[in-house]
């Protein structure tokens, strides 16, 4: 596999999802990485990377929230002082 030239956090699949679901993204340098998961209210419901230096490279997280509701919740990525947020639904 190539290695990634940018910065991107992909779309949770499946999406709706119960309980499981993967995110997939991508670091074009090695740097420190923290993956987020908050509700519609912007409380922090989990830490999945918690600044954790990774290499370049395409990276994958299975994420269960078995423990959550159902509802909206964003995933936010944190890498080089550049953010990316992105919505998944939870349906029970």
């Amino acid at each position: 596999p190539s290695l990634p030239l940018t910065y991107s956090l992909q779309q949770n699949y499946p999406n709706p999802f119960n309980p499981i679901t993967t995110i997939n993204y991508s670091i074009p340098n090695t740097g420190k990485v923290k993956l987020t998961v908050y509700n519609i209210l912007g409380q922090k419901v989990a830490t999945l990377v918690d600044n954790k230096v990774q290499n370049r490279g395409v990276y994958t997280i299975k994420y269960n929230a078995s423990r959550l509701a159902s509802g909206l919740y964003f995933y936010r990525i944190e890498y080089n002082n550049k953010i990316l947020n992105r919505k998944m639904l939870l349906l029970k």
